[in-house]
């Protein structure tokens, strides 16, 4: 898509529709797939898009000395539901009363 003035002259060109984007934030890894645009903004030049699906990767983190984050796989579909799965640390998990697998509905605007 290109990006037009007010005086009609390109000023920058804008994929509407993005394959995948991969980032790391806080010791996560976010895998963005199949993201159509949503939003742009001129000012900054960022362009904002609406993801099909989110799968993000955190490993094992030691949080203190006594508290353990197993490592553990997220996916978001349609930014309506999230799956999760723990990978590793299962006995512990199961000992402690822990989910290892998880569906849930997540909160949004609502269409009504």
């Amino acid at each position: 898509m290109l990006v037009l003035d007010q005086g009609y002259k390109p000023v920058d060109r804008v994929a509407s529709f993005v394959l995948a984007r991969s980032e790391i934030k806080r010791q996560t890894t976010f895998y963005y797939l199949f993201g159509k645009l949503v939003a742009y903004m001129p000012h900054n030049r960022r362009s904002l898009y609406a993801w099909l699906m989110v799968l993000s990767y955190r490993p094992g983190q030691q949080l203190t000395a006594t508290q353990y984050s197993p490592p553990h796989l997220r996916m978001v579909l349609l930014s309506k539901w999230e799956l999760g799965l723990v990978l590793g640390h299962w006995g512990t998990g199961l000992k402690l009363g822990q989910p290892l697998l998880w569906l849930k509905r997540l909160q949004g605007e609502s269409g009504a």
